[in-house]
């Protein structure tokens, strides 16, 4: 599932606690994280870091449930 719009302090444990209730959640993951410019480190390091840039004040998340629901 794609979760667009999250706020930048959004950790992977709030993500999974707050999908649960629609099943097992496999794993979380983000991207389209905004970081500093003004840095050679590379761009992990600078998100765990939390060097996020200006720019842009959210990111984008992926959730992966463990079963597919069935409609």
């Amino acid at each position: 599932m794609f979760l667009g719009n999250l706020p930048l302090e959004a950790t992977l444990k709030q993500v999974k606690k707050m999908f649960k209730v629609h099943g097992k959640v496999q794993k979380v993951w983000f991207r389209s994280i905004a970081t500093t410019q003004d840095s050679k480190r590379p761009e992990r390091a600078k998100i765990i870091a939390g060097e996020f840039g200006a720019q842009k004040d959210n990111k984008n998340a992926y959730v992966l449930f463990e079963k597919k629901e069935e409609a």
